[in-house]
């Protein structure tokens, strides 16, 4: 007799189901945690009791995800020219690289025109593909404003050249 887990997590009512959230547990955590139960009964019986949790939940083992980095210069000012210019790097590296379903993505704040034009040039140097976008028109004309990077699961070369840098705000 095979059990659907999503269809198990559905069956515990409201009362249960409130329980396991008090206790932290997201509905992917307490569909890992049916899920390491080692028999039907078990199963079933974790849905009708939550006193039956075992003393720590199994942990979920997320794959690795796709992450897209857009890389933003923190001295452009206004909030809207910014924001514009990150969706021109993330539309225009989507454009060119594709993008997985489901990708997340990190905003990198970065200092300056020279860094990101520095980061762009490691960048390039490295392999690791991406987009720099320059606005066309004034005040900024012809400046390097943003970088779209492709979606990746290998996230340890972006963080290698950015990690010094804050989150963008």
């Amino acid at each position: 007799m095979s059990c659907d887990l999503e269809e198990l997590e559905l069956c515990l009512d409201d009362e249960r189901r409130d329980y396991l959230a008090e206790l932290g547990l997201t509905a992917s955590n307490r569909v890992a945690m049916v899920g390491s139960c080692t028999t039907v009964i078990d199963r079933e019986r974790l849905v009708r009791s939550p006193d039956a949790l075992p003393a720590s939940p199994a942990p979920v083992v997320e794959e690795p995800h796709y992450k897209q980095y857009i890389l933003i210069r923190k001295d452009l000012g206004c909030h809207g020219f910014a924001a514009a210019q990150i969706g021109h790097a993330a539309g225009e590296s989507a454009i060119k690289f594709g993008l997985p379903p489901h990708t997340w993505i990190a905003i990198i704040a970065v200092p300056t025109e020279g860094a990101l034009r520095d980061i762009s040039r490691k960048m390039t140097e490295r392999g690791i593909e991406h987009v720099l976008i320059e606005e066309p028109d004034a005040p900024w004309h012809g400046q390097a404003t943003a970088i779209g990077v492709k979606a990746t699961k290998n996230h340890m070369p972006i963080k290698k050249l950015t990690s010094h840098f804050p989150r963008y705000k």
